[in-house]
C-alpha cells in the first residue's frame, strides 16, 4: 500500500509558480524548490517525476487560470470591455505572466510537453481574442479598416511590453498609455 502524501500539492504548485516566475526555469533548481516548498526530495520526485514534470505542471495551472478568466469574462463583458479588463489583469497577475514570459523565453530549455502546451495556449490565446476583435467589428466598435489581426498582434506588444516591465514598482502607469492608445483605435466607430 503506498504511503500517503504529507503535503499539499496545490500548496507546493502555488509556491513553484512564485519560484519559476521569480527565477524563470533554469535557475530554478531543485533544493531551491525543496527549500520553498517543505517537500522533500523523494516525494517530489515521486509526485512530479522531477523539475520538468513541475514546471510543466505549474505552467498548466497558469494556463488554465488564464483560459478560466477570459472566458468567465467573455461571458459578462463587451469586446471592448474584456480587452481592458485582459490588459488590467496582465499587472495584477505578475506570478503569471512572469512565468508564461520566463517559459517563452527559455522555451527552447524545456521538454517537449512544456514546449507543446506553450504553442497550444499562445494559439488559444490568438483565436480567442481574434473572435473578440471581430465581434467587436461586428457590433460597430471596431473600425473595419483595421484588419483584427493588426489587432490581435497590437495586443500581443501591448502585453508583452506590461510584462517586460511589471516587475517595476510604476508598472500600471505603463501600463495606462498603451492601454488608452489601444481603447482609442478600437473604439473608433465604421466609418
Amino acid at each position: 500500500m503506498p504511503r500517503e502524501k504529507d503535503f499539499d500539492q496545490q500548496a507546493v504548485v502555488k509556491k513553484c509558480i512564485d519560484l519559476f516566475a521569480h527565477h524563470g526555469y533554469s535557475a530554478t533548481g531543485i533544493q531551491e524548490i525543496v527549500d520553498n516548498t517543505g517537500i522533500n526530495r523523494s516525494s517530489l520526485y515521486s509526485t512530479f517525476k522531477g523539475k520538468d514534470e513541475l514546471f510543466l505542471t505549474c505552467l498548466k495551472k497558469v494556463m488554465q487560470e488564464e483560459i478560466l478568466s477570459l472566458e468567465a469574462l467573455q461571458k459578462k463583458l463587451s469586446p471592448i470591455k474584456l480587452i481592458d479588463a485582459y490588459l488590467a489583469s496582465v499587472t495584477k497577475d505578475k506570478a503569471g505572466y512572469h512565468l508564461l514570459k520566463f517559459a517563452t523565453a527559455e522555451f527552447k530549455l524545456l521538454n517537449k510537453r512544456s514546449q507543446t502546451a506553450i504553442n497550444a495556449h499562445y494559439q488559444w490565446k490568438q483565436t480567442f481574442f481574434e473572435g473578440v476583435l471581430m465581434q467587436a467589428q461586428k457590433n460597430g466598435k471596431l473600425s473595419k479598416k483595421i484588419e483584427v489581426g493588426d489587432m490581435v498582434s497590437l495586443l500581443e506588444l501591448i502585453v508583452q511590453g506590461v510584462q517586460n516591465f511589471s516587475h517595476l514598482n510604476n508598472a500600471d502607469r505603463l501600463y495606462k498609455k498603451p492601454s488608452i492608445r489601444f481603447s482609442k483605435l478600437i473604439q473608433r466607430k465604421k466609418a
